[in-house]
């Protein structure tokens, strides 16, 4: 059995801050438009927000990725270096942080058949 050819289903959840609404959304749209222009394959985005009223100073992204583990590799790679940017140069003004990533096998009942 060789795992490199099975699909995975990688789960990244990523949280930004900003000291003001219009950093915040700057930081967060990193993210979102890497995955619209990666789109390696089946890439799925939720977000989330914590302000009802008022400036929106935290933001949270998830992203469900399904590919070949070379590119789930590959994405996650991307992702660190992007939050090591942010808090590397973002100097106290916006921070970012993955606080949930988990690689499952898509096809996870296929042991048994093997």
């Amino acid at each position: 059995m060789n795992v490199l050819n099975h699909k995975f289903e990688a789960f990244f959840s990523i949280s930004v801050s900003g000291v003001n609404h219009e950093i915040c959304l700057d930081t967060y749209n990193r993210f979102k438009y890497l995955v619209k222009a990666l789109d390696w394959g089946d890439m799925i985005i939720q977000e989330s927000k914590n302000a009802r009223k008022g400036p929106v100073l935290k933001r949270s992204i998830m992203i469900r990725f399904t590919d070949y583990p070379e590119d789930i590799i590959a994405f996650r790679e991307i992702i660190d270096r992007t939050i090591f940017r942010i808090n590397n140069f973002g100097e106290g003004v916006c921070s970012a942080e993955l606080y949930r990533a988990s690689v499952l096998r898509s096809e996870r009942f296929s042991d048994f058949i093997d």
